[in-house]
């Protein structure tokens, strides 16, 4: 039983460690925001896009997005454009995601069915992925990252 966990684990660690240093295409997506707009990936072609999958329940996640929020001006200033996706699914209520996006300066999409999340490999919360001009993604920070991590992963993208 102990070697089948361990075999799980080291799968796990071995996929993210590929996710985290490879720079690939980025997987297209549309999903409503809260306001029911549709927003797709695509239409951020040649921009850099900070992509944050986040769940309301989750301290850290809130943490990221308050500081997310905070540097919104500095991102817009560096050209980066910040999309949260909520994990909806996995939400206890889906009016305190709504709350939660009345509060932010970027758009936060739906995920219900984590179609995105899924596309992505997102095996947890907060999930950070970093695109570049070209649609590739160039970083991810799973956990919390802090402003100079993400800096830092802009210009060396």
């Amino acid at each position: 039983m102990q070697s089948r966990t361990r075999q799980v684990f080291v799968t796990l660690c071995t996929a993210f460690l590929l996710f985290s240093y490879s720079s690939t295409e980025t997987l297209a997506f549309s999903l409503q925001d809260t306001d029911g707009a549709e927003i797709a990936l695509h239409d951020y072609k040649g921009e850099q896009v900070l992509l944050l999958f986040f769940t309301t329940w989750c301290e850290v996640c809130q943490e990221e997005l308050a500081m997310l929020a905070e540097n919104k001006r500095q991102f817009s200033e560096a050209g980066i454009s910040l999309i949260a996706v909520n994990m909806t699914d996995d939400e206890r209520n889906e009016r305190v995601v709504e709350e939660v996006a009345e509060q932010l300066p970027f758009p936060v999409l739906l995920d219900p069915d984590q179609l995105a999340s899924h596309q992505y490999g997102v095996l947890g919360v907060p999930m950070t992925i970093i695109v570049n001009k070209d649609g590739e993604e160039v970083s991810r920070f799973f956990g919390p990252a802090s402003l100079e991590q993400l800096i830092a992963a802009f210009a060396n993208s």
